[in-house]
């Protein structure tokens, strides 16, 4: 359950990416303001656009220190929800860490943010291998005695995902804003599931036919997403149509249902971690259907409701590194849910 709230929460997306924290205050059907939303990718504010309407933009997180005016919306904020780039601390750049110059100007550049606007919470997710006690130490540094932090590492797969997605989430609370009752309550984090979701119990993915572009059922094993038909491919797709016609099923919009794949990738109904760099070559086999999902499959394995999946005017590339670096929805409203307990709204 979530805390009795009587207004609107304000919330700051840093590093903004698919403005993972508003969408789960939009599946939780939370009253909301997204007051200021920052990322230096044209493709996420395009993003951003066609699912929520930011009060405020900016594409700099440098420039956030020296403008006023986003230094008091900051200020004002109720949650912060920020993802730093991964990238430094994972396999993918070869675990460069704090030696990365980009990586820790980066680290320095949000607390400096952090130290002047002071917000009521902040959450944080990034990988594992995550630099955790260099960055709590320059937290407490350059704000001491300001925040409380408690830190977990979450699976996706426990918590209602078709992915072994570990993370670890750092949640910051100021501690004049923490309830008088709640000061001594540690920070109680969200429960697993008890039943994991796999891919067979999932969601459905729909896409409408339109002539030219088809999404392949299980009998159309070498059609993908996102490319016109060859003429073997069309002949084949008349056939299905034709058969599709005598059983009465409606052929105006097809669907590609996630009960019948499965992941070839491990043979079972769990699929790997979704990452930016595999979603944008959409990388991910299932050999249920024997093809590659799609990035709108892609994206409802990581938490996205299918009215959120609204890629519209974005490549290929865009979508997929959107999707492989967003957060979890699903698991992050629960943390919002948790820490909003503990504040003073």
């Amino acid at each position: 359950m979530w805390p009795l709230i009587h207004r609107h929460l304000r919330v700051v997306e840093l590093f903004a990416g698919s403005i993972s924290g508003t969408r789960a205050m939009m599946q939780s059907e939370v009253l909301h303001r997204l007051i200021l939303a920052c990322d230096i990718s044209s493709s996420s504010k395009q993003y951003i656009e066609n699912i929520a309407t930011p009060e405020s933009w900016s594409e700099d997180v440098k420039a956030l220190c020296n403008e006023r005016k986003h230094i008091v919306q900051i200020k004002d904020a109720d949650i912060v929800v920020a993802g730093l780039e991964c990238v430094a601390w994972s396999s993918q750049g070869r675990r460069q860490g704090i030696t990365s110059l980009r990586a820790r100007r980066q680290c320095v550049t949000f607390i400096e943010i952090m130290r002047r606007t002071k917000p009521k919470m902040i959450i944080m997710e990034n990988v594992k291998s995550f630099a955790l006690e260099w960055f709590c130490s320059r937290m407490e540094a350059r704000l001491k005695g300001v925040y409380r932090h408690y830190w977990h590492i979450c699976d996706g797969r426990s918590h209602g995902l078709p992915q072994r997605r570990i993370r670890l989430y750092i949640v910051f609370q100021r501690i004049d804003a923490v309830l008088p009752s709640m000061k001594a309550t540690p920070f109680a984090w969200p429960c697993p599931t008890k039943r994991t979701m796999t891919l067979s119990k999932y969601k459905k993915c729909y896409r409408a036919y339109n002539g030219q572009e088809y999404f392949c059922r299980a009998h159309l094993a070498k059609v993908h997403y996102g490319r016109e038909l060859n003429a073997s491919e069309r002949k084949q797709f008349k056939r299905v149509l034709k058969h599709a016609k005598k059983k009465g099923e409606n052929t105006a919009k097809l669907i590609v249902d996630l009960n019948t794949t499965r992941s070839c990738t491990y043979g079972v109904d769990v699929m790997p971690t979704i990452t930016a760099r595999g979603a944008a070559s959409l990388s991910y086999y299932h050999s249920g259907l024997k093809r590659r999902l799609c990035v709108e499959e892609l994206a409802m394995a990581q938490g996205f409701d299918l009215e959120h999946c609204a890629f519209e005017g974005l490549g290929q590339c865009a979508r997929g590194r959107l999707v492989g670096n967003s957060m979890i929805s699903p698991l992050l409203g629960k943390i919002i849910r948790c820490g909003l307990k503990h504040l003073r709204l």
